[in-house]
């Protein structure tokens, strides 16, 4: 049985995925990605998402630059919304995208 603690927790991570669900659409990022606060976070930091077999299950070179573009957009607003203390995961994760934009220009 869950605690407490962990109820609602998932109660306002669900919330969270409600208020931010149509701008997740526009980035095109799969469920898999935010299925859990652990999994965005993991996401956020290591710029990737696994499978429950440990393979990859998504990159950020998946996305086209239009969703890309969005997806900087969206964390962009939410690293704002967030106290100093808990914007690392973010300014780690505009780390991978600057890296991925570079590569993609030094492709054209």
């Amino acid at each position: 049985m869950a605690s407490p603690g962990n109820r609602d927790a998932q109660r306002k991570w669900l919330r969270w995925i409600a208020k931010n669900q149509s701008a997740l659409d526009r980035c095109r990022l799969p469920e898999r990605v935010y299925a859990t606060e652990y999994d965005w976070i993991a996401f956020l930091e290591h710029g990737f998402s696994w499978l429950d077999d440990g393979g990859t299950a998504f990159e950020l070179d998946w996305l086209k630059d239009d969703e890309l573009l969005a997806l900087r957009e969206f964390l962009e607003a939410e690293a704002a919304s967030e106290p100093p203390s808990e914007r690392d995961w973010y300014v780690q994760f505009f780390g991978w995208m600057d890296e991925e934009a570079a590569r993609r220009r030094t492709k054209k």
